[in-house]
């Protein structure tokens, strides 16, 4: 019969320290232990990319690799006309304004 033993190790508790924010994010002031995940939160008008690549503390000290904040895309608001659509008999001016800062409006005529 085998009659040996066995032991049973420790590897103590493993930190990673604290995560270095990515520009425009901001993580926990507290250290990290292995396993645990950093939660990221972005400043207004950011989001991770990508969203769902959190950085955790790997077993050999160091952070896995995490998101960055980038800027969320904004959607412009539609232009506003100042005459209705429709046809027209004489020559009109027409002007085009949208109220999205920096939208570049493009048209055609037919």
């Amino acid at each position: 019969t085998n009659t040996g033993s066995c032991q049973s190790v420790s590897l103590g508790s493993v930190s990673c320290g604290i995560y270095n924010a990515p520009e425009k994010g901001v993580v926990s002031s507290e250290p990290v232990k292995h396993p645990d995940p950093v939660e990221i939160t972005c400043a207004p008008g950011f989001t991770l990319q990508p969203p769902k690549l959190l950085p955790f503390c790997q077993r050999d000290g160091s952070f896995s690799k995490g998101p960055t904040c980038q800027p969320t895309a904004a959607t412009p608001d539609l232009p506003v006309f100042s005459k209705a659509s429709g046809s027209y008999s004489t020559p009109l001016t027409l002007s085009l304004t949208v109220a999205t800062p920096g939208a570049t409006i493009r048209y055609t005529t037919d």
